[in-house]
């Protein structure tokens, strides 16, 4: 399987950049994390908690010896119903890809999306706790998927989360023969846990998710 290797450099939230940030009906997930909806307001989806809903045919493996984080993005983008800019993003990037630069191509090919840096200078209570877990609970409201920087020099996505796991799709395992939909399963605890030691980054579109995901 390819690696994918990411560069790990100043991580800041979209509010904080110089542009405008592009956020659905004027509300940004990450200028006010703390009014967002904790799991009591999750959406279960047949009852598995799963929101990233891409059938194992439809999954963009890895590809070009370590093209983790774009392979990540273009399965946001199939899940918005995107085709035309998955294929576009796929035929145009490839290789190592690391925060910033990741943000400043999806700011020039004009796409509508949000992201976050858990660090814990920029925590709402300073506690280092609450705004990264209130971006996955903001993507659970909202029926999206995220990209998220997780595993060794690796991005997959974040496919979802009920009360007690987290659901996890490798580009690098797209069959994997996990008892639930083919996604990985982790206990939510040692995911964030896991998620903050690899820099708590993460990002995700701002379309209308396919009802059912693509077919």
């Amino acid at each position: 399987m390819g690696r994918c290797f990411l560069a790990a450099g100043a991580l800041l939230v979209l509010a904080s950049l110089a542009h405008t940030p592009k956020c659905l009906d004027g509300h940004c997930p990450v200028e006010n994390l703390s009014s967002l909806p904790r799991t009591g307001d999750m959406p279960v989806r047949a009852h598995t908690g799963i929101v990233l809903e891409l059938p194992p045919a439809v999954r963009t493996r890895n590809w070009g010896g370590g093209s983790c984080v774009h392979a990540s993005n273009v399965n946001l983008l199939k899940q918005m119903g995107q085709q035309e800019l998955a294929d576009w993003w796929r035929k145009n990037y490839s290789g190592g890809e690391y925060d910033t630069r990741l943000v400043s191509r999806l700011e020039a090919a004009g796409l509508k999306y949000a992201w976050i840096s858990d660090s814990r200078s920029h925590d709402s209570d300073g506690d280092g706790t609450a705004d990264g877990e209130e971006f996955f609970y903001w993507c659970m409201r909202t029926g999206r998927g995220a990209g998220i920087f997780y595993k060794p020099s690796h991005s997959i996505n974040f496919a979802g989360m009920d009360e007690q796991y987290v659901y996890l799709l490798d580009n690098n395992a797209t069959d994997y023969p996990e008892r639930v939909g083919y996604y990985e399963r982790v206990p939510r605890a040692d995911f964030f846990r896991r998620w903050r030691s690899y820099g708590g980054f993460a990002w995700t579109l701002i379309y209308d998710p396919l009802p059912g995901g693509p077919q």
